[in-house]
């Protein structure tokens, strides 16, 4: 939660009028005229589910792609003879 503290603390210097802006140079912290898709997309996503307790998404069965969307996570199926995976969002 620190570190995200940190992050949030962060954004108020990209602060723009139509969002946040992208940081051209992270020692200067000059601005760019430009906010990325994947700010909203995923950084926001990301940033918003640390700060949800209870939210159906945090409850350890979920994993995020680098895309930022949730899918169900492997889980490991052991019967003894080796090691057996399986998606559990494919296989019930």
């Amino acid at each position: 939660l620190r570190a995200a503290g940190d992050f949030l603390t962060s954004l108020e210097g990209t602060r723009a009028p139509c969002g946040h802006a992208a940081v051209k140079d992270v020692e200067t912290r000059e601005g760019a005229d430009q906010m990325d898709s994947y700010f909203m997309a995923e950084t926001l996503k990301y940033l918003y589910l640390i700060y949800a307790p209870g939210h159906w998404v945090t409850d350890g069965s979920y994993v995020f792609t680098t895309e930022g969307h949730p899918i169900k996570a492997w889980q490991h199926k052991g019967d003894g003879r080796g090691h057996k995976w399986r998606n559990t969002t494919c296989f019930q």
